[in-house]
């Protein structure tokens, strides 16, 4: 199915009340319009199978639409407790809009599955290769298999993966992939949010690359729900400001296990950081970087902010280097501050790797490890 018109689709359907199923063979090809485009009251189903193609506005002389997208469903229906999903095999490629976006208004969950090629190659801001969101309570699940396909966008602020809750669980499994890679600043390989909601996210991708401005490799934010990362595969993000895993919660409890090579080259770069950043909340952070690899940094190795007793556990390899020349410009080889001013909280970091290695310049300053704990609390480090 080819169409050429501006915001033209080639599969549209849609439904205030009852539910809709698409299942599609073919190649889709929309110079200036979107693929498959479908909002459900009920149920949502969007399978694009393996061996089919969807392209939009990948011609470079095409009219850039307001539509543009590869697939996009939804469920709209506040009250409806049916799920949305969609199963994408098959490649899907658009120029300055999202390749896969599902969302859900009502009561049920969004499934994201998907093994095909996914890309977005514009620089319109905010184009993701693959988004599920939840504007309800629901559950949002998204997951990767296929070591030969490729996660791919150019644009700033567009994800390789992204994960939106409201306060339901928010679960990213990349079980395969042969690499996720972004271009643009603000534009994290994995990315995830939530409100009350836990945040898992599992990634064994063969990489993770990224090189704009504080642009993260895997990224987790959670107003008071807890967080945890397991990563174990290597992690390149080399923008300024740019974190290999970073995670940041108001409250909830945080672990981070890291089994393969990170770097983090930019000016002021983490492998990575943890943060629960008030003195009032009661977050635990626990890191375990036991896998014996290298964390390279621009600044920090492992950089951590707690409010509850905290433990770091390190036997990588690590150089912290900064080519900054502002004055007093500090690196830290594993720093943990645990800040809590209503009880006492405890700072711990075990490190049994060969080497911490720090450079700085305008003066050398730094710490090969850092711990410190406010109120009553003890630090120490093995």
């Amino acid at each position: 199915i080819t169409t050429t018109g501006v915001n033209s689709y080639a599969i549209n359907s849609n439904t205030t009340g009852g539910q809709v199923t698409i299942d599609n063979y073919a190649n889709l090809n929309t110079e200036g319009g979107t693929g498959i485009y479908a909002n459900a009251g009920g149920a949502l189903t969007i399978t694009h199978r393996a061996g089919a193609t969807i392209k939009t506005n990948t011609n470079s002389e095409a009219t850039v639409s307001t539509s543009g997208l590869g697939i996009h469903g939804g469920i709209t229906n506040t009250a409806s407790t049916a799920d949305a999903k969609e199963f994408v095999y098959g490649d899907v490629a658009t120029r300055d809009r999202h390749a896969v976006y599902l969302d859900n208004h009502g009561l049920g969950n969004v499934l994201i599955e998907a093994t095909g090629n996914i890309s977005t190659t514009g620089t319109v801001a905010g184009s993701s290769a693959i988004i599920g969101q939840h504007f309800n309570t629901g559950a949002v699940t998204i997951s990767y298999n296929n070591a030969a396909g490729k996660v791919q966008t150019a644009a700033d602020s567009s994800y390789g993966i992204y994960g939106g809750g409201n306060g339901g669980n928010v679960l990213i499994n990349v079980l395969a992939a042969d690499g996720i890679s972004t271009l643009g600043a603000q534009s994290h390989g994995i990315n995830a949010s939530n409100t009350t909601g836990r945040i898992d996210i599992t990634n064994t991708a063969d990489s993770i690359t990224t090189t704009g401005t504080g642009a993260h490799g895997i990224n987790a934010t959670s107003t008071t729900g807890a967080i945890a990362i397991t990563n174990s595969k290597a992690i390149s993000a080399t923008g300024q400001s740019s974190r290999g895993i970073r995670a940041a919660s108001t409250g909830g409890d945080i672990n981070i296990t890291n089994n393969e090579n990170i770097t983090t080259s930019g000016l002021a770069g983490t492998a990575i950081d943890v943060e629960i950043p008030t003195t009032t909340n009661m977050g635990k952070v626990t890191i375990a970087d036991l896998s014996h690899k290298t964390l390279i940094s621009g600044e920090k190795g492992i950089m951590v902010t707690a409010g509850d007793d905290s433990l770091i556990q390190s036997n990588s390899t690590i150089n912290a280097t900064t080519d900054s020349t502002a004055a007093n410009k500090w690196v830290h080889g594993i720093d943990l501050h645990v800040e809590q001013t209503t009880a006492a909280a405890h700072a711990k970091v075990v490190y049994s790797g060969p080497a911490i290695t720090l450079v700085a310049n305008n003066p050398t300053n730094g710490d090969v490890i850092r711990r410190s704990a406010t109120r009553d609390g003890s630090a120490s480090a093995t």
